[in-house]
């Protein structure tokens, strides 16, 4: 199941929309709108490179709960999230998608050789699955 959400993630992080390849199963695209850089002053923005899809939880999916969770994320400088807070979305989805987050790991960010703390803007849309 792994191989298909990073897939998955590969295309919705391409901008290709993806269908519902298993049945019965709530969807959920992931965007990281965090702009990779990188440029001759130095700077080297680590990208995305472990993504642990969130759990839809039980409760959201009978209700038919959907939409989009904006996280900000502190992602240290090993690359690893280490601290992930809720902006904007469903009660229901946030807590779902932090606890994901924080099992994300990026690619190390790099300001002048050196590895530094960064900021990530994340998207996570919940699509509750048709039946």
């Amino acid at each position: 199941m792994s191989k298909f959400y990073s897939f998955l993630t590969a295309l919705t992080l391409l901008g290709i929309p993806a269908a519902h390849a298993l049945d019965r199963t709530p969807s959920t695209q992931i965007a990281d709108e965090t702009p990779v850089v990188e440029s001759s002053g130095g700077v080297h923005s680590g990208k995305l490179i472990r993504m642990t899809p969130p759990a839809y939880p039980r409760g959201a999916e009978h209700a038919q709960v959907s939409g989009l969770v904006k996280l900000e994320a502190w992602v240290g400088r090993d690359g690893k999230v280490v601290a992930a807070q809720v902006v904007s979305g469903p009660n229901m989805l946030r807590k779902a998608a932090q606890d994901a987050v924080l099992r994300w790991q990026y690619e190390p960010t790099f300001l002048n050789g050196r590895p530094v703390d960064r900021i990530a803007w994340i998207t996570i849309d919940f699509l509750p699955s048709s039946y």
